[in-house]
């Protein structure tokens, strides 16, 4: 079976006939959210987050609880963010979030 032959840039051997489309310029695309799968241990099932690129650990944490409580999950959490750590399971690739001992 052979490989179909793709294009990796399909925009370098293509000529502009106007002066107009030639001074645009292409630039890469710019994260503007993330989508977070995080599973909250004790809970069935992840909780997903929208959030900026920019935040922090303590921000994501907050708001997958915001996210955990309004859905009315169980088992019932804390609203207090700092109850709470993030870490990676070693069984996927989500993220956990745990509350410290």
């Amino acid at each position: 079976m052979q490989r179909p032959k793709t294009l990796p840039n399909l925009l370098a051997g293509r000529s502009s006939t106007t002066a107009a489309s030639s001074s645009v310029e292409i630039r890469p695309l710019k994260l503007t959210k993330l989508l977070l799968n995080v599973t909250v241990q004790g809970s069935v099932g992840a909780v997903q987050v929208l959030i900026s690129p920019e935040s922090t650990v303590g921000d994501l944490i907050a708001a997958v609880i915001r996210q955990y409580n309004k859905e009315g999950r169980r088992p019932v959490v804390a609203a207090d963010p700092s109850r709470f750590g993030l870490h990676y399971s070693q069984f996927s690739l989500e993220s956990k979030i745990s509350l410290f001992p």
